[in-house]
């Protein structure tokens, strides 16, 4: 059984300029609680694609749980930039929450995982609608298909 981690690793090795398969391999790395490889893997993504939204993502949630709130605030602000408005706005819930106070460890792997959790949902949110729209776009050209046809059609 390949990992999402080895089939990145692989896909790199190929391609060594692939920013997907780099995500990938930061997102498994993250997932894994390899913080340290999963910022190089971002940081390089982001060196190669500057706006990549994910990238600023991950490397946010890295620097929640290592407690580094400026650089997560940077990070999950550019990230934030891109998203729909209620992303937005629980990014920014999420950084006054830990800029309220000292924050436990515990506090910081649930504001990660929830942001996390947003990110993933918005992502399917905006899959569904695209496909819903290609969908109506489907059934509107084969009704005007159907329409066309018996006039087009010179069969008697």
């Amino acid at each position: 059984m390949t990992t999402p981690s080895r089939a990145s690793q692989e896909a790199l090795a190929d391609k060594p300029d692939d920013v997907t398969a780099r995500v990938g391999l930061g997102i498994a790395q993250y997932r894994l609680g390899a913080l340290d490889e999963a910022e190089r893997s971002m940081t390089d993504a982001l060196r190669r694609e500057p706006g990549l939204p994910v990238a600023h993502l991950y490397l946010g949630l890295v620097a929640i749980l290592r407690g580094q709130d400026a650089a997560a605030g940077a990070s999950l602000r550019r990230y934030a930039a891109g998203t729909a408005p209620r992303v937005a706005a629980d990014v920014e819930r999420a950084l006054r929450a830990l800029g309220s106070g000292p924050v436990t460890l515990e506090m910081r792997q649930y504001v990660a995982s929830s942001l996390e959790d947003q990110s993933a949902w918005a992502g399917e949110l905006a899959a569904t609608q695209q496909a819903l729209a290609h969908s109506e776009l489907r059934r509107i050209t084969d009704d005007r298909t159907l329409l066309l046809l018996p006039r087009a059609c010179r069969c008697q």
